[in-house]
Protein backbone atom coordinates (compact mmCIF):
# COMPACT_ATOMS: atom_id res chain seq x y z
CA UNK A 1 0.00 0.00 0.00
CA UNK A 2 1.14 3.83 -0.58
CA UNK A 3 0.18 6.17 2.06
CA UNK A 4 0.15 9.56 1.09
CA UNK A 5 0.09 12.15 4.20
CA UNK A 6 0.85 15.79 5.16
CA UNK A 7 -1.55 18.99 4.15
CA UNK A 8 -1.29 22.20 1.97
CA UNK A 9 -0.75 22.65 -1.65
CA UNK A 10 1.08 19.24 -3.55
CA UNK A 11 4.23 20.12 -4.51
CA UNK A 12 4.77 20.14 -8.16
CA UNK A 13 6.97 17.14 -9.63
CA UNK A 14 7.76 17.09 -12.87
CA UNK A 15 9.95 14.64 -15.26
CA UNK A 16 12.97 16.14 -13.68
CA UNK A 17 11.63 15.52 -10.57
CA UNK A 18 9.71 12.54 -10.61
CA UNK A 19 7.49 10.96 -7.74
CA UNK A 20 9.43 9.22 -5.31
CA UNK A 21 7.69 6.16 -5.89
CA UNK A 22 7.66 6.52 -9.93
CA UNK A 23 9.98 3.39 -9.86
CA UNK A 24 7.73 1.07 -8.26
CA UNK A 25 4.58 2.33 -10.49
CA UNK A 26 3.80 -1.93 -11.54
CA UNK A 27 3.77 -2.97 -7.63
CA UNK A 28 1.64 -0.25 -5.87
CA UNK A 29 -1.80 -1.92 -5.97
CA UNK A 30 -3.43 0.24 -3.51
CA UNK A 31 -3.38 3.66 -2.64
CA UNK A 32 -4.31 5.57 1.07
CA UNK A 33 -4.83 9.22 1.38
CA UNK A 34 -4.25 10.82 4.95
CA UNK A 35 -7.23 13.00 6.22
CA UNK A 36 -6.03 16.53 5.70
CA UNK A 37 -4.68 15.38 1.91
CA UNK A 38 -6.74 18.21 0.09
CA UNK A 39 -4.91 17.68 -3.64
CA UNK A 40 -3.93 14.76 -5.82
CA UNK A 41 -1.42 15.91 -7.91
CA UNK A 42 -0.92 16.08 -12.05
CA UNK A 43 0.47 12.92 -12.87
CA UNK A 44 0.92 11.92 -9.22
CA UNK A 45 -0.29 7.95 -10.03
CA UNK A 46 0.17 7.85 -13.69
CA UNK A 47 0.83 4.58 -15.01
CA UNK A 48 0.23 2.65 -11.79
CA UNK A 49 -0.78 -0.85 -14.09
CA UNK A 50 -1.21 -3.10 -10.75
CA UNK A 51 -3.72 -0.37 -9.55
CA UNK A 52 -7.59 -1.93 -9.57
CA UNK A 53 -9.59 0.40 -7.47
CA UNK A 54 -9.17 3.52 -5.83
CA UNK A 55 -10.88 5.52 -3.10
CA UNK A 56 -10.92 9.13 -3.21
CA UNK A 57 -11.96 10.62 0.59
CA UNK A 58 -14.45 13.57 0.98
CA UNK A 59 -11.76 15.65 1.71
CA UNK A 60 -9.99 15.38 -1.84
CA UNK A 61 -10.99 18.85 -3.77
CA UNK A 62 -8.36 18.83 -6.85
CA UNK A 63 -7.43 16.61 -8.94
CA UNK A 64 -4.30 17.49 -11.27
CA UNK A 65 -4.66 16.34 -14.76
CA UNK A 66 -3.61 13.04 -15.78
CA UNK A 67 -3.47 12.22 -12.51
CA UNK A 68 -4.71 8.15 -12.74
CA UNK A 69 -3.72 8.34 -16.60
CA UNK A 70 -1.92 5.38 -18.21
CA UNK A 71 -3.41 2.99 -14.92
CA UNK A 72 -4.43 0.21 -17.16
CA UNK A 73 -6.10 -1.75 -14.79
CA UNK A 74 -8.00 0.24 -13.41
CA UNK A 75 -11.76 -0.20 -13.09
CA UNK A 76 -13.73 1.97 -10.46
CA UNK A 77 -12.47 5.57 -8.60
CA UNK A 78 -14.63 5.59 -5.74
CA UNK A 79 -15.53 9.07 -4.18
CA UNK A 80 -16.63 9.25 -0.69
CA UNK A 81 -17.75 13.16 -0.81
CA UNK A 82 -18.92 15.32 -3.20
CA UNK A 83 -17.53 16.39 -6.62
CA UNK A 84 -14.36 18.04 -6.53
CA UNK A 85 -14.15 21.46 -7.33
CA UNK A 86 -11.22 21.70 -9.60
CA UNK A 87 -10.34 18.82 -11.83
CA UNK A 88 -7.92 18.35 -14.58
CA UNK A 89 -8.11 17.08 -17.93
CA UNK A 90 -7.39 13.50 -18.61
CA UNK A 91 -7.63 12.59 -15.01
CA UNK A 92 -8.56 8.57 -15.73
CA UNK A 93 -7.48 8.59 -19.36
CA UNK A 94 -6.04 5.44 -20.34
CA UNK A 95 -7.68 3.68 -17.76
CA UNK A 96 -9.34 0.00 -17.89
CA UNK A 97 -12.38 -0.19 -21.11
CA UNK A 98 -14.61 -0.81 -18.00
CA UNK A 99 -13.83 1.79 -15.76
CA UNK A 100 -16.26 3.82 -14.12
CA UNK A 101 -16.94 6.58 -11.56
CA UNK A 102 -18.64 5.67 -8.26
CA UNK A 103 -20.65 7.89 -5.42
CA UNK A 104 -22.85 7.32 -3.02
CA UNK A 105 -26.45 6.76 -3.03
CA UNK A 106 -26.83 9.84 0.07
CA UNK A 107 -24.99 12.17 -2.88
CA UNK A 108 -26.83 11.49 -6.16
CA UNK A 109 -28.04 15.02 -5.87
CA UNK A 110 -24.49 16.48 -5.98
CA UNK A 111 -23.24 13.90 -8.85
CA UNK A 112 -26.46 13.05 -11.45
CA UNK A 113 -29.31 16.20 -10.37
CA UNK A 114 -30.24 15.28 -13.87
CA UNK A 115 -30.06 12.05 -13.96
CA UNK A 116 -26.63 12.65 -15.06
CA UNK A 117 -24.79 9.03 -16.53
CA UNK A 118 -21.29 10.46 -17.17
CA UNK A 119 -18.64 12.63 -15.13
CA UNK A 120 -16.45 14.25 -17.23
CA UNK A 121 -16.83 11.62 -19.67
CA UNK A 122 -16.16 8.65 -17.75
CA UNK A 123 -19.87 6.65 -16.85
CA UNK A 124 -21.30 7.27 -13.30
CA UNK A 125 -22.99 4.89 -10.85
CA UNK A 126 -23.71 4.45 -7.47
CA UNK A 127 -21.43 3.02 -5.03
CA UNK A 128 -21.23 -0.64 -4.37
CA UNK A 129 -19.14 -2.89 -2.33
CA UNK A 130 -17.59 -6.13 -2.96
CA UNK A 131 -18.39 -8.67 0.00
CA UNK A 132 -16.60 -12.16 -0.48
CA UNK A 133 -17.51 -15.04 0.87
CA UNK A 134 -14.91 -17.86 0.79
CA UNK A 135 -14.50 -21.52 2.35
CA UNK A 136 -11.50 -22.26 4.46
CA UNK A 137 -9.70 -23.73 1.65
CA UNK A 138 -9.58 -20.45 0.04
CA UNK A 139 -12.24 -21.02 -2.83
CA UNK A 140 -15.22 -18.57 -3.33
CA UNK A 141 -18.12 -19.22 -2.15
CA UNK A 142 -20.04 -16.14 -3.24
CA UNK A 143 -19.45 -12.85 -4.16
CA UNK A 144 -21.80 -9.94 -3.97
CA UNK A 145 -21.75 -6.00 -4.55
CA UNK A 146 -23.70 -4.51 -1.51
CA UNK A 147 -24.69 -0.91 -1.29
CA UNK A 148 -22.41 1.21 1.02
CA UNK A 149 -24.32 0.97 4.94
CA UNK A 150 -25.73 -1.99 4.22
CA UNK A 151 -25.04 -5.49 5.62
CA UNK A 152 -24.87 -8.44 3.52
CA UNK A 153 -26.68 -11.37 3.16
CA UNK A 154 -24.15 -13.94 3.76
CA UNK A 155 -24.61 -17.25 1.57
CA UNK A 156 -26.59 -20.52 2.76
CA UNK A 157 -24.42 -22.22 5.30
CA UNK A 158 -21.67 -24.46 3.60
CA UNK A 159 -21.17 -28.21 4.63
CA UNK A 160 -18.35 -30.20 5.02
CA UNK A 161 -17.99 -33.49 5.71
CA UNK A 162 -17.01 -34.47 9.51
CA UNK A 163 -16.76 -30.63 10.17
CA UNK A 164 -19.58 -27.95 11.63
CA UNK A 165 -19.93 -24.83 10.18
CA UNK A 166 -19.78 -22.17 12.99
CA UNK A 167 -19.73 -18.97 11.22
CA UNK A 168 -18.50 -16.10 9.10
CA UNK A 169 -14.66 -14.93 10.14
CA UNK A 170 -14.15 -10.99 9.12
CA UNK A 171 -10.56 -11.23 10.29
CA UNK A 172 -10.90 -9.36 13.53
CA UNK A 173 -14.34 -10.98 14.42
CA UNK A 174 -16.51 -14.58 14.16
CA UNK A 175 -19.86 -13.73 13.35
CA UNK A 176 -22.27 -16.82 14.45
CA UNK A 177 -24.26 -18.23 11.27
CA UNK A 178 -27.43 -16.55 12.36
CA UNK A 179 -25.99 -12.92 13.32
CA UNK A 180 -26.60 -9.95 11.45
CA UNK A 181 -22.85 -8.66 9.19
CA UNK A 182 -21.03 -5.35 9.77
CA UNK A 183 -22.36 -2.77 7.43
CA UNK A 184 -20.30 -2.69 4.20
CA UNK A 185 -18.15 0.47 4.45
CA UNK A 186 -15.41 -1.15 2.22
CA UNK A 187 -14.63 -4.33 0.16
CA UNK A 188 -14.86 -6.94 2.58
CA UNK A 189 -14.09 -10.87 2.73
CA UNK A 190 -15.59 -13.27 5.28
CA UNK A 191 -14.03 -16.61 5.09
CA UNK A 192 -16.17 -19.63 6.81
CA UNK A 193 -15.02 -21.55 9.99
CA UNK A 194 -15.48 -24.91 11.31
CA UNK A 195 -15.12 -27.09 13.75
CA UNK A 196 -14.49 -31.01 14.25
CA UNK A 197 -17.57 -32.48 14.64
CA UNK A 198 -16.77 -35.20 17.39
CA UNK A 199 -18.99 -37.14 19.63
CA UNK A 200 -18.65 -36.40 23.46
CA UNK A 201 -16.26 -39.60 24.43
CA UNK A 202 -12.37 -40.65 24.48
CA UNK A 203 -10.10 -39.68 22.01
CA UNK A 204 -6.67 -41.38 21.58
CA UNK A 205 -4.74 -38.66 20.39
CA UNK A 206 -1.31 -38.15 18.56
CA UNK A 207 0.84 -35.85 19.04
CA UNK A 208 -0.88 -32.68 18.52
CA UNK A 209 -4.03 -32.48 20.94
CA UNK A 210 -6.35 -29.69 19.61
CA UNK A 211 -9.46 -30.78 18.49
CA UNK A 212 -8.69 -30.57 14.68
CA UNK A 213 -6.44 -33.01 14.92
CA UNK A 214 -8.20 -35.87 16.48
CA UNK A 215 -10.02 -38.57 14.49
CA UNK A 216 -13.18 -39.35 15.28
CA UNK A 217 -12.23 -43.14 13.66
CA UNK A 218 -9.72 -43.06 17.50
CA UNK A 219 -12.67 -43.36 19.58
CA UNK A 220 -12.54 -45.21 22.57
CA UNK A 221 -16.06 -47.47 22.83
CA UNK A 222 -16.97 -48.83 26.01
CA UNK A 223 -15.70 -51.99 26.97
CA UNK A 224 -18.35 -54.85 27.69
CA UNK A 225 -16.48 -56.81 29.89
CA UNK A 226 -15.48 -54.38 32.52
CA UNK A 227 -17.24 -50.93 33.73
CA UNK A 228 -15.38 -47.76 33.00
CA UNK A 229 -12.61 -49.19 30.76
CA UNK A 230 -12.92 -48.72 26.73
CA UNK A 231 -11.43 -50.16 23.82
CA UNK A 232 -9.60 -48.78 20.42
CA UNK A 233 -8.24 -51.25 17.89
CA UNK A 234 -5.59 -48.81 15.81
CA UNK A 235 -2.26 -48.99 14.11
CA UNK A 236 0.60 -47.50 16.61
CA UNK A 237 3.84 -45.96 14.70
CA UNK A 238 6.89 -46.86 17.08
CA UNK A 239 8.55 -43.34 18.53
CA UNK A 240 5.19 -41.37 18.55
CA UNK A 241 3.36 -40.24 21.60
CA UNK A 242 0.66 -40.70 22.28
CA UNK A 243 -2.36 -40.04 25.31
CA UNK A 244 -6.51 -39.70 25.38
CA UNK A 245 -8.61 -37.07 25.53
CA UNK A 246 -12.21 -36.51 27.30
CA UNK A 247 -14.13 -34.39 24.28
CA UNK A 248 -17.30 -32.81 25.35
CA UNK A 249 -19.61 -30.59 23.17
CA UNK A 250 -16.20 -30.52 20.65
CA UNK A 251 -13.59 -29.32 22.99
CA UNK A 252 -10.96 -31.11 24.58
CA UNK A 253 -12.00 -31.25 28.60
CA UNK A 254 -9.38 -33.34 30.22
CA UNK A 255 -5.99 -35.30 28.92
CA UNK A 256 -4.59 -38.52 30.18
CA UNK A 257 -2.38 -37.25 31.31
CA UNK A 258 -3.25 -33.90 32.44
CA UNK A 259 -0.44 -32.40 31.50
CA UNK A 260 -0.01 -34.51 28.10
CA UNK A 261 3.12 -35.73 28.86
CA UNK A 262 4.76 -37.72 30.10
CA UNK A 263 2.18 -39.71 28.14
CA UNK A 264 3.59 -43.37 26.78
CA UNK A 265 5.98 -43.42 23.53
CA UNK A 266 5.32 -46.18 21.76
CA UNK A 267 8.02 -49.47 21.87
CA UNK A 268 8.75 -51.92 18.97
CA UNK A 269 6.96 -54.30 21.00
CA UNK A 270 3.27 -52.80 20.65
CA UNK A 271 3.85 -50.74 17.57
CA UNK A 272 1.37 -52.33 14.58
CA UNK A 273 -2.12 -53.49 15.05
CA UNK A 274 -2.82 -53.39 18.42
CA UNK A 275 -5.66 -52.94 21.35
CA UNK A 276 -5.59 -49.88 23.53
CA UNK A 277 -7.63 -49.84 26.71
CA UNK A 278 -8.24 -47.15 28.74
CA UNK A 279 -9.60 -46.44 32.12
CA UNK A 280 -10.06 -42.50 33.76
CA UNK A 281 -8.31 -43.60 36.81
CA UNK A 282 -4.11 -43.75 37.29
CA UNK A 283 -3.33 -47.72 37.69
CA UNK A 284 0.03 -48.71 38.98
CA UNK A 285 -0.15 -51.83 37.18
CA UNK A 286 -0.60 -49.94 33.89
CA UNK A 287 2.43 -47.64 34.84
CA UNK A 288 4.73 -49.13 32.00
CA UNK A 289 2.30 -47.48 29.32
CA UNK A 290 2.05 -44.47 31.45
CA UNK A 291 -1.01 -45.32 33.92
CA UNK A 292 -3.91 -44.38 31.83
CA UNK A 293 -3.92 -47.30 29.15
CA UNK A 294 -2.75 -50.76 28.46
CA UNK A 295 -2.11 -51.79 25.11
CA UNK A 296 -1.93 -55.93 23.84
CA UNK A 297 -1.11 -57.19 20.50
CA UNK A 298 -4.69 -56.66 18.99
CA UNK A 299 -6.57 -58.96 21.05
CA UNK A 300 -9.35 -57.15 22.87
CA UNK A 301 -10.79 -58.68 26.00
CA UNK A 302 -13.24 -61.74 25.54
CA UNK A 303 -16.74 -60.23 25.06
CA UNK A 304 -19.58 -62.06 27.27
CA UNK A 305 -21.91 -64.25 25.48
CA UNK A 306 -23.04 -66.19 27.67
CA UNK A 307 -26.86 -66.15 26.94
CA UNK A 308 -27.92 -66.44 31.34
CA UNK A 309 -25.22 -63.09 32.04
CA UNK A 310 -27.70 -60.18 30.67
CA UNK A 311 -25.71 -57.04 29.76
CA UNK A 312 -24.99 -54.24 32.86
CA UNK A 313 -25.92 -56.63 35.60
CA UNK A 314 -23.92 -56.30 38.63
CA UNK A 315 -21.75 -59.43 38.90
CA UNK A 316 -21.07 -59.19 34.73
CA UNK A 317 -17.40 -56.98 35.29
CA UNK A 318 -16.48 -60.16 37.72
CA UNK A 319 -17.68 -62.96 35.19
CA UNK A 320 -15.56 -60.96 32.20
CA UNK A 321 -12.47 -61.10 34.86
CA UNK A 322 -12.93 -64.87 35.76
CA UNK A 323 -13.03 -65.45 31.97
CA UNK A 324 -10.08 -63.38 30.82
CA UNK A 325 -8.05 -64.67 33.53
CA UNK A 326 -8.35 -68.39 32.78
CA UNK A 327 -10.36 -68.83 36.37
CA UNK A 328 -13.27 -70.47 34.42
CA UNK A 329 -14.55 -71.14 31.11
CA UNK A 330 -18.59 -71.41 32.37
CA UNK A 331 -21.04 -74.45 32.59
CA UNK A 332 -21.10 -74.63 29.04
CA UNK A 333 -20.19 -73.09 25.74
CA UNK A 334 -23.39 -70.33 26.19
CA UNK A 335 -24.19 -70.44 29.74
CA UNK A 336 -22.45 -69.49 33.11
CA UNK A 337 -25.01 -70.36 35.82
CA UNK A 338 -24.50 -67.64 37.89
CA UNK A 339 -27.22 -69.01 40.70
CA UNK A 340 -26.15 -72.48 40.90
CA UNK A 341 -23.92 -73.44 44.03
CA UNK A 342 -20.63 -74.01 43.82
CA UNK A 343 -18.77 -77.29 45.50
CA UNK A 344 -15.55 -77.09 47.52
CA UNK A 345 -13.68 -78.47 44.64
CA UNK A 346 -15.01 -75.91 42.50
CA UNK A 347 -13.67 -73.21 44.88
CA UNK A 348 -10.68 -74.38 45.60
CA UNK A 349 -9.92 -74.40 42.17
CA UNK A 350 -11.23 -70.96 41.02
CA UNK A 351 -9.09 -70.33 43.63
CA UNK A 352 -5.68 -71.78 42.76
CA UNK A 353 -6.52 -70.57 38.78
CA UNK A 354 -6.76 -67.12 40.34
CA UNK A 355 -3.54 -67.54 41.82
CA UNK A 356 -1.72 -68.16 38.82
CA UNK A 357 -0.58 -71.39 40.09
CA UNK A 358 0.45 -73.67 37.39
CA UNK A 359 -1.72 -71.60 35.09
CA UNK A 360 -3.28 -73.86 32.48
CA UNK A 361 -6.14 -74.11 30.22
CA UNK A 362 -9.40 -74.77 32.07
CA UNK A 363 -10.73 -78.05 32.22
CA UNK A 364 -14.19 -79.43 33.92
CA UNK A 365 -14.29 -80.38 37.58
CA UNK A 366 -16.81 -82.77 38.43
CA UNK A 367 -18.55 -82.51 41.66
CA UNK A 368 -16.98 -85.06 44.19
CA UNK A 369 -13.14 -84.56 42.70
CA UNK A 370 -10.36 -82.80 44.48
CA UNK A 371 -7.14 -81.44 42.42
CA UNK A 372 -4.22 -83.91 43.75
CA UNK A 373 -1.50 -80.95 42.92
CA UNK A 374 0.61 -81.17 46.01
CA UNK A 375 -0.43 -79.18 48.67
CA UNK A 376 -3.42 -77.37 46.65
CA UNK A 377 -6.27 -77.81 49.00
CA UNK A 378 -3.86 -77.19 52.06
CA UNK A 379 -2.78 -74.01 50.75
CA UNK A 380 -6.48 -72.77 50.80
CA UNK A 381 -8.07 -74.82 53.14
CA UNK A 382 -5.15 -74.31 55.98
CA UNK A 383 -5.75 -78.10 56.08
CA UNK A 384 -4.80 -81.36 55.05
CA UNK A 385 -7.03 -82.77 52.06
CA UNK A 386 -7.72 -85.64 54.45
CA UNK A 387 -9.02 -83.85 57.01
CA UNK A 388 -11.76 -82.21 54.93
CA UNK A 389 -15.22 -82.95 55.78
CA UNK A 390 -17.52 -85.10 53.46
CA UNK A 391 -18.70 -83.58 50.08
CA UNK A 392 -22.68 -82.97 49.86
CA UNK A 393 -24.22 -84.56 47.73
CA UNK A 394 -25.32 -82.43 44.51
CA UNK A 395 -25.88 -82.73 40.86
CA UNK A 396 -23.12 -83.30 38.84
CA UNK A 397 -21.72 -80.50 36.29
CA UNK A 398 -20.37 -81.09 33.25
CA UNK A 399 -18.38 -78.42 33.17
CA UNK A 400 -17.07 -75.89 36.77
CA UNK A 401 -19.61 -73.80 37.92
CA UNK A 402 -18.20 -70.50 37.97
CA UNK A 403 -18.25 -68.23 41.27
CA UNK A 404 -18.19 -64.65 40.11
CA UNK A 405 -14.92 -62.64 41.47
CA UNK A 406 -14.47 -58.82 41.42
CA UNK A 407 -11.92 -57.60 39.19
CA UNK A 408 -9.45 -56.59 41.26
Amino acid sequence: MLRLTGSGEAYAYDAEHPYPWAGFTDQITEIAFGDAVTEIPAGAFAGCTALTRVTIPAGITKIGSRAFAGCTALTEADFWGEPPAEVGSEVFSGCASDFRVCYLAELTDDWAPAGETAWHGWPLAELKHRVTFLNDDGTVIAELSVDRGTAPTPPAAPARTGWIFIGWDSGSFTFAPDAALSAAMSDKTYTAVYEKDLPDGFYLIRPDWVPEHVEAAEKFTPNPNAEGEYLLNVTLTEGELITVARVEGRKITALYPEDFLPGYTVDADHAGSVTVCFRETFREDWADFGGYVFISENIAPPVIHFGDVPDGVWYADAVAWALENGVTVGTSESTFSPNHTCTRAQIVTFLWRAAGARRRKPRAVSSGTWRRASGTVKRFCGRSKTALPPEPQQTPSARTDPVPAPRP
